[in-house]
């Protein structure tokens, strides 16, 4: 996504990784210019960044092992649960009853901690479920209601950032030509025919 807009308005992309959690103040403290990054623009982060418009809107998803599926919050009851300290499925697991949170900074940690049984599940986004689930066919994923995800996906700025206005315009050309869809089709979406691995 960010390597099409960034061509198509004609600017120098450079790319810095980092925890996901110090994305905002990365934005506040302009070391980056905006974020891609699967971030959902909710209320809280509307109050210390802009966001463009919506791109993509992600369905929350419990990974397990093939061994031991969870399928819904029940089934969460009395486990450690796994999350991504500062996303909305860390928020999303809070208040649920009965569980145990370990919440850490990168997904690739939260994979390695249920593969070794460290943690019992983990609550992640469907994208990055399915991107996982591939690489590990010891692992499967359950989709959880519509109604229990976040908001959709979007571009973070710095507040009163001038590039909001031409990266929405972008966006929504890229949506008109289906550019958006191919992206999102390619990167995010379920394959409905694995049902060994989505619930």
């Amino acid at each position: 996504m960010a390597k099409t807009i960034t061509a198509r308005l004609g600017y120098k992309l450079e790319i810095s990784s980092m925890d996901f959690n110090g994305l905002i103040a990365a934005l506040q403290a302009g070391r980056v210019d905006f974020v891609t990054s699967a971030m959902s623009a909710i209320d809280e982060r509307k109050q210390s960044v802009d966001f463009s418009s919506l791109y993509y809107v992600a369905r929350n998803t419990i990974m397990s092992s093939s061994k031991d599926r969870m399928e819904t919050t029940d089934d969460l009851r009395g486990k450690l649960v796994g999350t991504q300290l500062g996303s909305t499925q860390d928020e999303f697991a809070k208040p649920l009853k009965d569980i145990e949170i370990k919440a850490l900074n990168r997904i690739p940690d939260l994979i390695q901690e249920l593969k070794a049984g460290r943690i019992d599940a983990a609550i992640v986004e469907d994208a990055v479920a399915v991107d996982m689930t591939s690489a590990n066919p010891d692992l499967v994923m359950s989709l959880l209601p519509a109604e229990s995800s976040g908001d959709g996906y979007a571009l973070a700025f710095p507040k009163g950032s001038k590039l909001v206005a031409d990266f929405d315009q972008a966006l929504i050309e890229m949506k008109n030509s289906g550019q958006i869809e191919e992206i999102t089709d390619n990167w995010f979406a379920t394959d409905e025919g694995d049902t060994d691995r989505i619930g």
